[in-house]
């Protein structure tokens, strides 16, 4: 189904001297849209009903999925070896294919539904809609969109870093001076985390008055060690990959070039274990994975073969994929595959992760900061994998949580940043699964409760930093649980 004849790209009717909320969207939760440059014909082979090719919606839209499943793998980006600008081993990313640019939708509606444009109107697959409706009569809301793909790739983060700063200070402004309030949800969390970790106390007190963290992957998911050996939607229906189950492409190659994914996989925050120390991933016979070792585990991947080259994960030997592949040797297609399953090069995509971003997690002081998580949903914690780590991993322990995120491992990055001297608030809903609680009606109150500390509305002193806000009973929303 075609989007139309220009990119989806909505722009935001700011007023100016009302309060902004800045909403950060995580792994697979903005939508991306595919153009040709140029004005290319043929674009992924897919059979256009259209002379000329247009922009359409390639994550995710129902129609796209149902009439060609392989678009699913125009998501595949291209990788190379790269340094980025301080010194570090990195690697770099593009658009998987010749005269193709691939990229998120800018402004609200990227993020408000999933498949935006004509086909939300049928079948909206909403995300923040709700959020951004409840803030909408009062406040003003801008989305900071960035091509969750990519995240974990340095040289793009570098230039994350300055849309960032270059945003909220835009913000700042509009809101006539007065500091933003942020919201991320989960690997938003982990780029707002960084963002303010970059830019420091100093910068963050200047500019930000309230960060609200949802369902936090700042220390990533165990359940991403199977994700990317076996693909998205080996693990998780509705949590890492939203909808990975209606795609009949296998997506495990594509997947595996996202840094994105590299970058939530379990991980120390500021040399601390939120994990315990608890083995992760175990593979059978040969040796376990901890928080610690996601580089000896992709190591381990890349020498890994898929001994069943016909079966599930295989998409080069589709029709298909035949069909392009000689029709590109014979020079009939204009957009070209160049991307390569990204195994080879994830260890080094993740040490750059551990050296540059990871380090920069730090306790973000300067802001009130407000958690929002789920203790309620059984939580993948465990997998065993068999030699073979490209074989479908087993599940062997469960632990409470949102489906997606560990809920202990909130509550010690809890600890630990009180330790350190940052004003947090947790507020636990009951029974939400991961990609709901950015929508729950227990997140509005939150927000509501949030935005009269920023307003001024409630004493900053009635917020204790050990309190705690559940979704079991009625609550004094600008105190202490009554």
């Amino acid at each position: 189904m075609g989007i139309g004849p220009a990119k989806i790209e909505s722009h935001e009717d700011l007023e100016e001297g009302r309060r902004v909320v800045v909403l950060v969207h995580g792994l697979a939760s903005c939508a991306l849209q595919a153009c040709t440059e140029g004005g290319e014909t043929s674009f992924l082979c897919d059979h256009c009903d259209s002379e000329v090719e247009h922009p359409r919606i390639v994550f995710v839209s129902i129609a796209e999925l149902l009439k060609r499943p392989h678009i699913m793998k125009c998501l595949g980006l291209k990788l190379e070896e790269a340094t980025s600008r301080d010194g570090l081993e990195t690697v770099s990313t593009s658009c998987g294919y010749t005269n193709v640019d691939v990229g998120p939708v800018l402004g609200l509606d990227g993020i408000r539904t999933l498949n935006p444009g004509p086909e939300s109107s049928v079948t909206p697959v909403y995300l923040w809609h709700t959020l951004i409706e409840h803030l909408s009569p009062n406040y003003n809301c801008m989305a900071f969109n960035y091509d969750w793909r990519r995240w974990g790739d340095l040289l793009y983060v570098d230039e994350l870093q300055t849309q960032f700063e270059q945003t909220i200070e835009r913000a700042v402004r509009i809101a006539g001076g007065r500091p933003v309030t942020l919201v991320g949800h989960s690997m938003g969390a982990q780029v707002i985390n960084y963002m303010l970790g970059v830019k420091g106390p100093n910068w963050t007190e200047k500019h930000v008055s309230d960060t609200v963290l949802v369902g936090p992957a700042n220390m990533g998911s165990p359940s991403v060690f199977a994700a990317y050996a076996n693909g998205p939607s080996q693990v998780a229906h509705s949590t890492v990959i939203p909808l990975a189950d209606i795609a009949e492409v296998r997506i495990r190659d594509v997947a595996s070039t996202w840094p994105g994914l590299l970058a939530v996989m379990p991980t120390r925050l500021a040399g601390f274990d939120v994990f315990e120390a608890k083995p992760l991933a175990i593979r059978k016979n040969v040796r376990e994975y901890h928080a610690g070792d996601c580089i000896p585990f992709l190591e381990d991947v890349q020498t890994c073969e898929d001994t069943d080259p016909l079966g599930i994960y295989d998409e080069d030997q589709s029709l298909h994929e035949r069909m392009r592949r000689c029709l590109e040797d014979l020079n009939l297609v204009d957009a070209k595959r160049v991307w390569e399953a990204g195994f080879p090069l994830a260890a080094r995509m993740r040490r750059g992760i551990e050296q540059k971003i990871m380090p920069n997690l730090k306790p973000p002081l300067g802001c009130r900061v407000h958690v929002v998580y789920c203790a309620d949903v059984k939580t993948l914690s465990v997998m065993t994998f068999h030699e073979n780590l490209l074989r479908k991993a087993g599940h062997a322990q469960w632990e409470p949580g949102d489906d997606t995120i560990i809920a202990s491992s909130v509550e010690r990055m809890c600890d630990l940043w009180k330790e350190k001297g940052v004003q947090v608030r947790k507020y636990r809903a009951q029974k939400t699964h991961h990609k709901n609680l950015i929508s729950c009606k227990f997140m509005m109150h939150v927000i509501d409760d949030v935005m009269d500390m920023a307003e001024g509305n409630c004493e900053t002193s009635e917020m204790s930093v050990d309190s705690e806000e559940t979704g079991d009973s009625e609550l004094g929303w600008c105190g202490v649980a009554e």
